[in-house]
């Protein structure tokens, strides 16, 4: 589990095996990290974790709204509560990546502001 402000996007290096899945768990904090003050993300109904290559292009989006699995984009694979918590949860099939580092951003959002929390390098492991 990570702990993250929201004041700051924070750089979270994340490393998979290739074909597992992923579950990763991150509370989001107001203020200094360890204020206790916790992020409410209820009002949020736009969360997406997305995975691109050098060259830009994504390789696998992760969405907290409903919609139809294609391609690289995958739906009802993170939830949120209101305390903080942004959970991700893909399974095997939505992991299908090939070996290799890539960068990922993860945004919130709703119809008045985004924030980007977390960004990084993701790592694809055989």
């Amino acid at each position: 589990m990570a702990k993250l402000s929201t004041d700051i996007s924070q750089k979270i290096d994340i490393e998979c095996r290739k074909s597992d899945s992923l579950y990763l768990v991150a509370t989001l904090e107001t203020g200094s990290y360890g204020s206790g003050n916790y992020f409410n993300l209820s009002s949020y109904n736009n969360v997406a974790l997305i995975v691109k290559n050098s060259n830009g292009n994504s390789v696998l989006e992760l969405y907290k709204s409903a919609g139809t699995d294609s391609g690289v984009k995958y739906y009802e694979k993170i939830s949120t509560t209101t305390i903080g918590n942004i959970t991700i949860n893909a399974t095997s099939t939505a992991m299908t990546i090939p070996e290799g580092s890539y960068t990922y951003t993860c945004k919130i959002s709703n119809s008045i502001t985004q924030h980007t929390v977390m960004h990084g390098k993701f790592k694809i492991v055989d």
